[in-house]
C-alpha cells in the first residue's frame, strides 16, 4: 500500500508538472484513480493517458505548413487570421500567442504528447507492482512500449529534421524521456539517430510481447499488426527499403482488406455531411489496423485546391460543381472516387477525411501498407532491381482498383516504364491516398525534398521542406533553457 501511495502522489506530481514545469494539463481521470492496485486499473491509465489527443496541436500545425491548406478567405477570416503566422512559417511563429499571455495554447504543441508520454511511461515503471494475470501485463507492456514509441515517432518527424535529409548522428530531434521519476530538471534533445534507435528497440520488443501475449481486443488499442505497420513506416522513412517491405508483408498476410469505394458511393457524389461520415466511418473499419479518433480544429482553413488537381481536376468550377451538387453522376473525367468519398464541401470550406463533427484520426491503414511497399519497390527499380518494378506496379494497381471507376492497369502507362516516372507516380499516389490524413504529407513533403509555397493576402513565402521543423514554442523553452542549445 505504501508503494501504490507513493505512485498515485507521482502521478499527481507527473500530470501537474507534465514534462519539467507545465501545470495546466492536470487529467482528472487519473487523479481521480483511488489506489491503482490491479492491471484493469493500468489499462484504464494507458487509454485515458498514453492515447488521449484532444488537446494537442501538432497535426493541425504540420498540416498547416503542408501543402494541403490554405486560409479561407483571409481577409475577413479571424481564426485563419490568428493562425497567420503558422502558415506562413514566420520566424517566432508561437511567440504571438505567448506575447498574447495565451501560453497554454501555444505551448499544446509540445506538451500534449509528453504528457501522453507520461501515461505510458507510469504503466511501465508500475506494471510488475499490479495484480493481474501475465497474459494481461505483459501485453499491456507491449501496447505501452508501442504507444510511446508511435508517440516519439510523430515528435522526432515534426521538431526533427526527416532522416534521410540530415546526419542522424548529429541532428537534434527531442527529448527521450523512458521513465515516470519526478525531477524537474532541463535535459537536452537526443539526436534524430537516438530517437530512431529507441523507437526500433521498443517496437521490436512490443512485437515479441504482443505476438506472444496475444489479447483480443478492438482496433482502438495498439496490437502487434499496428506494431508491424509502424515498422513499416520507420524503415521507410529511413530508406531501408527491404525491412519496409518485410513488415507490410507481414501486416498484409494478416489483413489485407481495402474499402472498395465503388460499393460505397455508387458513382453518386458524397456532399452531405451524413454521407460523407459513413464514408470515412466505414473506411477505417475496414482497413485500420490502429484507429485513434481525436478532435482536431482547422477552423479557418480548407484544402487547397492544389490537392484537387492531383487527381486530375485542372478546372476549380468543374470541381465545384462536382462537390457541390448531390446526386448527380460523376463526371468522366473525375474517375477517381477519393474525390467523392473523401472530400466534402460545407459551408465553411473544403475538407478532406475529416467528420463532421471536426474529428480525425491517426494509426495505420492497410493502405498505407500497400503505398509502403510501391514505393519501396519502385526505389529498388530506382537503384538497378529490375524486378522490383512489378511488385510495385501490383501494389499500386491492389490499391486503385479499390478507388478508381472501371479497370485500369498501370502495367499499360508509359509513364512508369522509367524508375523515375514510377516514384513520382508513387509520391502522387500517397498524396491522393494520405495526404489529408493527420502528418503523412508533411512526413513526405520533408522525406522527399519538396517546396512548399503559401500566400496569405499579399504576402508569399516559398520553403524548402527539407529543412521544416516546428519550432518549440517559447513558453518551453522558457521552462527549459537546456532546449536552446541544440
Amino acid at each position: 500500500m505504501k508503494n501504490r501511495n507513493r505512485y498515485l502522489y507521482k502521478v499527481w506530481c507527473l500530470l501537474a508538472l507534465t514534462c519539467w514545469g507545465c501545470n495546466d494539463f492536470l487529467d482528472e481521470r487519473s487523479v481521480n484513480m483511488v489506489h491503482p492496485s490491479t492491471l484493469d486499473d493500468m489499462s484504464l491509465i494507458l487509454f485515458g493517458d498514453g492515447y488521449d489527443n484532444v488537446n494537442s496541436r501538432i497535426y493541425r500545425d504540420a498540416l498547416l505548413q503542408s501543402d494541403i491548406l490554405k486560409p479561407i478567405e483571409t481577409e475577413t477570416n479571424v481564426a485563419a487570421t490568428e493562425s497567420r503566422d503558422i502558415y506562413m512559417w514566420n520566424d517566432g511563429m508561437y511567440s504571438r500567442a505567448v506575447l498574447g499571455k495565451n501560453i497554454a495554447n501555444a505551448n499544446s504543441v509540445w506538451y500534449p504528447f509528453y504528457q501522453r508520454i507520461l501515461g505510458c511511461n507510469v504503466v511501465l515503471d508500475y506494471l510488475d507492482e499490479m495484480q493481474g494475470d501475465t497474459l494481461t501485463r505483459e501485453s499491456l507492456r507491449g501496447e505501452a512500449l508501442a504507444l510511446r514509441s508511435w508517440i516519439y515517432l510523430q515528435l522526432v518527424n515534426t521538431f526533427g529534421k526527416a532522416w534521410n535529409q540530415c546526419d542522424p548522428a548529429t541532428e537534434p530531434g527531442v527529448v527521450l524521456k523512458l521513465n515516470s521519476d519526478v525531477k524537474y530538471e532541463f535535459p537536452f534533445k537526443n539526436t534524430v539517430l537516438e530517437v530512431y534507435t529507441r523507437i526500433e528497440q521498443d517496437l521490436l520488443e512490443a512485437n515479441r510481447l504482443l505476438e506472444k501475449h496475444n489479447r483480443e481486443q478492438n482496433n482502438r488499442r495498439i496490437g502487434h499488426l499496428a506494431v508491424k505497420g509502424m515498422l513499416s513506416r520507420i524503415y521507410l522513412y529511413e530508406e531501408n527499403w527491404d525491412e519496409s517491405i518485410k513488415w507490410a508483408d507481414a501486416v498484409l498476410a494478416e489483413k489485407s482488406a481495402l474499402l472498395n469505394l465503388n460499393s460505397v458511393i455508387d458513382s453518386v457524389v458524397v456532399s452531405t455531411v451524413a454521407n460523407r461520415d459513413a464514408v470515412v466511418d466505414t473506411l477505417y473499419k475496414t482497413e485500420a489496423v490502429w484507429s485513434n479518433y481525436i478532435a482536431l480544429n482547422n477552423n479557418g482553413y480548407e484544402f487547397s485546391f492544389k490537392y484537387a488537381e492531383i487527381f486530375g481536376v485542372l478546372d476549380f468550377d468543374e470541381f465545384k460543381d462536382y462537390t457541390d451538387t448531390l446526386g448527380m453522376g460523376i463526371p468522366e473525367s473525375l474517375h477517381d472516387l477519393r474525390l467523392a468519398g473523401y472530400f466534402t464541401r460545407t459551408a465553411n470550406g473544403y475538407y478532406c477525411l475529416t467528420r463532421s463533427d471536426g474529428t480525425k484520426v491517426e494509426g495505420i491503414r492497410t493502405s498505407e501498407l500497400y503505398l509502403n511497399r510501391a514505393e519501396a519497390y519502385a526505389r529498388k527499380y530506382a537503384d538497378g532491381d529490375a524486378s522490383a518494378r512489378e511488385k510495385a506496379i501490383e501494389n499500386l494497381n491492389e490499391l486503385r482498383k479499390n478507388r478508381i471507376i472501371g479497370r485500369e492497369d498501370l502495367n499499360d502507362n508509359p509513364d512508369l516504364k522509367d524508375a523515375e516516372g514510377l516514384v513520382a507516380f508513387c509520391i502522387d499516389e500517397r498524396m491522393r491516398e494520405l495526404g489529408g490524413e493527420i502528418n503523412h504529407r508533411w512526413c513526405d513533403l520533408r522525406r522527399y525534398g519538396l517546396q512548399v509555397t503559401h500566400q496569405f493576402e499579399l504576402e508569399t513565402a516559398t520553403h524548402d521542406m527539407t529543412r521544416q521543423v516546428l519550432p518549440v514554442p517559447e513558453g518551453v523553452l522558457e521552462q527549459n533553457p537546456s532546449l536552446l542549445g541544440n
